[in-house]
C-alpha cells in the first residue's frame, strides 16, 4: 500500500534479538540477557552476541541470514532502507564493544542489501551517550533520526561524529489528546539549525499518534517549502482562514488566544499534551493518566475558554466547515477537561478534609 501511493517503506533490520527460549533449542548459543525494558517489569528479548568470545557457533550470522531472507520473500525488494535500534531505552551489552557491534550489524545488513541504509534512532540509550557506535560505520549508509528535536535535541553529537541525521518532531506520545505543539520552535529552530549544520539531511516527524493538534503537523510539514524562519503567527492567520474557507476579527482573535494558551511556547523538557483526569483509573492522587505523562496546564485557562466562547460565536458562519467543526469541539474539549482536573482537586480537597459541604 505505501509504495502506491509512493512512498519507500523502512522495513526491520536484524541486530540478533532472540526469544528468550532460543536457548532451550540451542544450549550451546552465546548470548546477552537485557533484562526489563525500563524498569518496567517486561522482559526484553535476548540478544545473540554479536562476535563469539570462543570458537562456538555464530547464531547471529545464522539468524541474521534467516531474518533477511524471509523478509525478502515475504515482501521482495521493496526499499534499501532499514531500522533496528540494538540498545534502545537500556538494554545491556555485556562485554562486547560498541563499534564492534555495531560494525558487524551494518556489514551484515549490507551483504544482503549492498545499498542498504540504516536507519538509527536517537534516544535514550542510543547514539549521543556513545558516539563509538558510529566509529567505524559506512556514513554513507547511515541516517539518524534525532527523534525529539524540538525539545529535546541531541544532533550536536551527531554533527561532531559527522553523520547523516533528520530533524525531527515526536509531538505526540502515546496518544495523549490535548491541545499541544510549538509552533514558535518549529518555524525558527529548523532552519536556523540547518544552517549551522553540516549533516543535517532532512524534516520529519516521529509521532507515537498523530490525532490530535493538526496545525502543528501542518506548520512542519510547510516548513520543508522554505529554507528561511517565518513568522508563525501570521502563518497561524493565513491557516484557519484556508483551513475554514473564511475568517474574521474574531477567529483571528481566538487563534491568537490558541498560540497563546495550548499552542505556546515550552521551555523545558515535556512529554506531550497534559493528561485529562477523565482518562485515569479512579483515584485520589491524580497527576497523569499514564507512566510517563503529566497534567502540568502551563497557560491561562481562562484564555482557552475565550478562544473557545469566540469559535462558538461563528459557528452559523462556518458550520459547514468540518475543520472550524472540528477546532470548534477540539477546543471544547480541552476547556472541559481544564475544569475537570480543577472539580478534582476541589472534590479531593474536600474528601481529604472530610467537608459534606
Amino acid at each position: 500500500r505505501m509504495q502506491a501511493f509512493g512512498i519507500t517503506p523502512v522495513l526491520s533490520g536484524f541486530s540478533g534479538q532472540i526469544p528468550r527460549n532460543f536457548k532451550e533449542k540451542h544450549p550451546d548459543v552465546e548470548f546477552v540477557a537485557q533484562g526489563n525494558w525500563a524498569g518496567s517489569g517486561y522482559q526484553r528479548p535476548d540478544m545473540l552476541r554479536t562476535y563469539l568470545k570462543g570458537d562456538g557457533v555464530n547464531y547471529f550470522d545464522q539468524m541474521a541470514d534467516a531474518f533477511y531472507k524471509a523478509q525478502q520473500d515475504v515482501y521482495g525488494h521493496v526499499t534499501n532502507m532499514y531500522s533496528v535500534d540494538p540498545f534502545h531505552e537500556g538494554g545491556n551489552m555485556g562485554d562486547m564493544n560498541a563499534t564492534k557491534v555495531y560494525e558487524i550489524i551494518q556489514n551484515k545488513m549490507m551483504q544482503h542489501d549492498e545499498d542498504a541504509i540504516w536507519l538509527i534512532q536517537e534516544w535514550s540509550g542510543s547514539i549521543a551517550s556513545n558516539t563509538q557506535k558510529l566509529a567505524n560505520l559506512d556514513k554513507n549508509h547511515v541516517i539518524v533520526l534525532d527523534l525529539f528535536s524540538e525539545v529535546s535535541p541531541r544532533n550536536s553529537a551527531l554533527e561532531n561524529a559527522d553523520t547523516p541525521w533528520i530533524w525531527n518532531m515526536l509531538h505526540n506520545f502515546g496518544g495523549r489528546m490535548g491541545l499541544d505543539g510549538n509552533p514558535s520552535k518549529i518555524s525558527q529552530d529548523i532552519p536556523e539549525t540547518y544552517e549551522k549544520s553540516e549533516h543535517m539531511v532532512g524534516i520529519g516527524m516521529t509521532p507515537e499518534a498523530i490525532e490530535n493538534s493538526p496545525m502543528v503537523y501542518e506548520l512542519l510539514f510547510d516548513m520543508t517549502w522554505t529554507s528561511d524562519s517565518i513568522d508563525y503567527r501570521k502563518w497561524t492567520e493565513d491557516y484557519a482562514k484556508r483551513r475554514y474557507g473564511g475568517t474574521n476579527d474574531e477567529i483571528k482573535e481566538a487563534w491568537e488566544l490558541l498560540l497563546n494558551t495550548g499552542y505556546n511556547e515550552k521551555s523545558g523538557y515535556y512529554q506531550g499534551a497534559p493528561e485529562s483526569v477523565f482518562n485515569t483509573r479512579p483515584r485520589t492522587d491524580f497527576n497523569s493518566a499514564s507512566s510517563w505523562g503529566h497534567s502540568a496546564i502551563n497557560y491561562d485557562k481562562q484564555e482557552l475558554e475565550r478562544a473557545a466562547l469566540l469559535l462558538a460565536n461563528n459557528y452559523e458562519q462556518f458550520k459547514d466547515s468540518g475543520a472550524f467543526i472540528y477546532d470548534l469541539s477540539d477546543v471544547t474539549r480541552q476547556v472541559i477537561s481544564n475544569s475537570a482536573l480543577d472539580c478534582y482537586k476541589a472534590m479531593m480537597s474536600a474528601y481529604n478534609t472530610k467537608n459534606l459541604n
